[in-house]
């Protein structure tokens, strides 16, 4: 039998566990928080006895403890590593962030897991001491010596029970301090890792109760915008290129406000800046990949609520740029330097109807250390020598070739020995030093089209597939976590040599917008919910966006205002993006008759966007919600 635990040897235990716990809570909210640690430890300590009082009376064979043991080891390992992962997301793990969490290779994480640790090394060390020592006072004093002791010991006699010997039981108060049991503010770092998953795991879909008529009756605003000059530039192009070939690149998690307002670091795309269009308010309809390519590629369709996994296992009917490009006479081809099986995207790739489509995750042969950048992609020169043959081989032809770079991905990796201009102070420096050598990649690129007489008739179209964040808010890094002009607004930019000059046009758009875009540029018209940016006179709408990762919000930009609402608890923020661009004046309160409007809006939009977008794939199902009845 185990030997016996006193409450003095118990209680040293629970306190120990209490310190870990509030270690990792100090570590994870910073300085200017630690004023909310003693309301947490309260809550903790509450939580704790309630737990501990039914623990108590249930604990009575040698089985049940090595059960507790194996538990308490497994949810204590979260707590250790939960600074690593705020050091990454700001917050704890959480299902949402990867639509469930089962649409990827667990191995591309490796590099950006690498990374936030050794961010936050000094972090998970002093936790994992603090820890291991916990685990060996486990070992030696609550489990059993072998596994004779069974159920015949059932029931503590009452010496046992009143003497406090049967407090073998008190880890488990010491694993519930670990759970704080009322949310708390600055993204959970109060609560224990395992909080947030039982949290999304028992909450209701958010489409639950929304509706697609909730605003029938308002108008969505249309303001008229007209640009000659747009026109003009059009027209040089096709007058000078009537069948241009189409070099589309598409820039991983880099924003309007990354490269626009940073040329210097990207010399190639400053040069072909200084001869192209370049529109600075286009939108993301998500900020994220895989959704945001739905829109980019079918111009505008794509899936609000849940289910997008499943429905990239059929196929689209809708229209889409490779099938359009092609049906015009053009050549297609995409090749991808970062690994396109997350959240389905390499399944709704390989349907999207490109003739030729390099993903570097499925060309296994060459996952070779000299061809490996990080975990998420390729060297970008390895990708560049793959698309040289290709293009040798359709010099002749009209082509539409797109490349998807991977260097900007985090963690932001550079090749070792490649310059790194910005030093490696932080995850922002190494990110313009990931945009700096994309940039020489694209050069490459350059070299190759005009070393084959194709650059002087070939559009190049730059954008981004969504934004990144640094912690311009509070808790906000990386992409998924918020919808704030950092996270969600991007750009596009058309070069050809003969524009000459440099065009910057503020209209406010949406990724949708790109195929109408480079598809006018190509001479054909397509019909899709997005519109060709290029026109003379513009016919401005409201554009919306939203995000899946907890907790789910939808805004829209509509000329100066930006808003942006949680979902499920309607809490709204509403900028005037002429006076604060950088979001940090809330004008909700001041403006309840608008936020109203745009909340209604915003409900409509994210219902029947997700069901028009839904029945375009052949033989899917989408979910059945009151959402998607509404949207019938």
């Amino acid at each position: 039998m185990s030997k016996p635990i006193s409450l003095k040897t118990a209680a040293a235990f629970a306190l120990a566990q209490w310190a870990l716990l509030a270690v990792v809570q100090a570590e994870n909210l910073g300085a200017s928080q630690l004023l909310w640690l003693p309301l947490m430890q309260a809550q903790n300590a509450a939580a704790g006895v309630l737990v501990a009082g039914f623990a108590w009376a249930a604990w009575r064979a040698a089985w049940s403890r090595w059960l507790f043991v194996t538990a308490y080891v497994v949810l204590t390992a979260l707590v250790v590593v939960s600074p690593g992962y705020f050091q990454l997301f700001g917050d704890h793990p959480r299902l949402s962030v990867s639509e469930g969490g089962v649409a990827g290779v667990p191995v591309q994480l490796l590099s950006s897991v690498g990374a936030a640790a050794a961010a936050a090394w000094w972090k998970l060390t002093l936790n994992a001491l603090l820890a291991t020592g916990m685990f060996v006072w486990l070992w030696r004093k609550v489990l059993p010596a072998d596994f004779s002791e069974r159920a015949g010991d059932v029931r503590p006699n009452a010496a046992r029970f009143a003497n406090g010997k049967m407090l073998a039981s008190t880890p488990v108060l010491a694993m519930a301090l670990s759970f704080a049991s009322i949310p708390q503010p600055v993204k959970n770092a109060a609560n224990h890792p395992l909080f947030p998953l039982i949290q999304e795991a028992l909450m209701p879909r958010v489409s639950v109760g929304l509706s697609a008529r909730t605003c029938d009756n308002v108008p969505v605003d249309a303001r008229a915008s007209s640009s000659p000059e747009l026109a003009d530039a059009v027209n040089k192009i096709r007058a000078a290129s009537p069948k241009p070939n189409i070099v589309f690149i598409v820039l991983e998690s880099v924003g309007s406000r990354h490269l626009l307002g940073n040329l210097a670091n990207t010399p190639n795309i400053a040069a072909l800046a200084r001869s192209a269009i370049a529109f600075e308010n286009v939108y993301a309809v998500y900020p994220s990949t895989a959704r945001n390519h739905l829109a980019i590629n079918t111009g505008g369709f794509h899936l609000t609520g849940e289910g997008m996994i499943e429905a990239f296992q059929h196929d689209f009917t809708g229209p889409l740029m490779a099938r359009g490009f092609a049906a015009a006479g053009y050549e297609t081809a995409l090749f991808s330097s970062e690994r396109l099986d997350v959240e389905g995207m390499d399944q709704f790739e390989r349907r999207a109807g490109w003739v030729t489509l390099y993903d570097f995750g499925r060309d296994v042969k060459n996952h070779l250390s000299a061809n490996i950048l990080n975990s998420w992609c390729a060297k970008e020169e390895f990708t560049m020598k793959q698309i040289e043959p290709w293009l040798e081989a359709h010099r002749a032809a009209p082509f539409l070739l797109s490349y998807m770079n991977g260097a900007t991905h985090h963690p932001y990796s550079v090749p070792r020995g490649f310059p790194e201009p910005n030093g490696r102070a932080n995850d922002k420096a190494r990110f313009f030093n990931a945009m700096h050598y994309t940039d020489a990649a694209i050069g490459q690129l350059i070299a190759m089209l005009k070393s084959r007489g194709l650059f002087e008739n070939t559009v190049i179209a730059i954008t981004g597939d969504h934004g990144e964040a640094f912690g311009e808010h509070s808790g906000n890094f990386a992409h998924k976590n918020a919808i704030y002009e950092e996270n969600i607004r991007t750009f596009l930019l058309l070069s050809h040599p003969i524009l000459g000059t440099s065009i910057v046009n503020n209209r406010i758009a949406s990724s949708g917008d790109i195929y109408a875009t480079l598809a006018a540029l190509a001479g054909f018209e397509v019909k899709t919910p997005g519109m060709p940016l290029t026109t003379r006179d513009f016919a401005a709408r409201t554009v919306f966006f939203s995000k899946g990762a907890f907790p789910e919000q939808w805004g829209l930009r509509d000329g100066k205002w930006k808003f942006i609402q949680t979902i499920r608890e309607r809490q709204a923020e509403l900028y005037d993006l002429t006076t604060d661009p950088g979001e940090h004046t809330n004008l909700a309160s001041a403006n309840a008759e608008l936020v109203a409007k745009f909340s209604g809006q915003c409900e409509r939009w994210y219902v029947q966007t997700h069901a028009e977008c839904a029945a375009q794939f052949s033989g899917y199902t989408a979910p059945l919600s009151e959402a998607t009845k509404g949207a019938k």
